[in-house]
């Protein structure tokens, strides 16, 4: 009897150890390959911790697993004013200013924002333009614009759209960087506005403990419990 409980006990363990591997919670989910890059290095990227970051334009964040999210805010360069959004809320801004009588602040008190998303989920964020010539316009992820010849057909200029990164080697964190549109687009030819640090911001997941690991949890230390008491009498 003792041996099948010790037994129990270490399989159950074995399967909760399986049931929560915290590798690969984001998933950055591009379409075209050769959009892959890195972020410039040196003058025309201003966000030390971001530069040379390599991964891809024109794609999208999403979860692999059930999880909580912390962005934080990193810098921005820009001559216009932007905003980072979470879950539909103004979070991040990159330089103070005023708009609509509304005063912001050069980015949150805290620099900190929290959320979460679902497995399979597009991560719910967005950015927008409040003060430049692309004001009123935005970009949200899950329909991330191109670089490449993606002109606003207000004004000419380019359309806003970011840069993901992976920020480690779990791909638990992910660098967004803004391209506002202020300069000139991306075309076949050239590219004359890669700097996409117009806005930039870190996302980390934390998995979020599943009901059955936790009644797996639960179970093996009853087991190891119970052996140990047999062992006690």
């Amino acid at each position: 009897m003792k041996k099948f409980i010790i037994l129990v006990s270490i399989t159950v363990f074995h399967l909760l150890a399986s049931t929560v591997v915290y590798d690969g919670l984001l998933s950055i989910d591009y379409t075209d390959d050769s959009l892959a890059g890195s972020l410039p290095l040196g003058a025309s990227h201003d966000v030390a911790e971001t530069q040379g970051a390599q991964g891809w334009y024109n794609a999208n964040l999403s979860a692999t697993q059930d999880v909580t999210l912390t962005y934080q805010y990193l810098g921005f360069e820009a001559g216009w004013t932007n905003t980072f959004l979470v879950d539909g809320s103004q979070v991040f801004w990159n330089r103070t200013g005023s708009i609509d009588s509304v005063d912001f602040f050069a980015s949150s008190v805290a620099d900190i924002a929290t959320s979460s998303a679902v497995n399979g989920a597009f991560l719910n964020f967005a950015f927008g333009i409040l003060i430049g010539g692309n004001a009123g316009f935005g970009v949200v992820n899950g329909a991330n614009n191109p670089p490449i010849d993606t002109f606003n057909p207000a004004n000419g200029l380019g359309m806003p759209n970011f840069f993901l990164g992976y920020a480690d080697s779990e791909h638990n964190s992910v660098y967004i960087a803004l391209d506002d549109g202020g300069g000139a687009p991306w075309t076949n030819t050239s590219i004359d506005d890669d700097n996409h640090d117009d806005l930039v911001v870190k996302v980390t997941a934390v998995a979020v403990a599943e009901p059955t690991s936790l009644a797996l949890m639960g179970l093996g230390l009853a087991g190891l419990v119970f052996s140990r008491r047999k062992r006690l009498q």
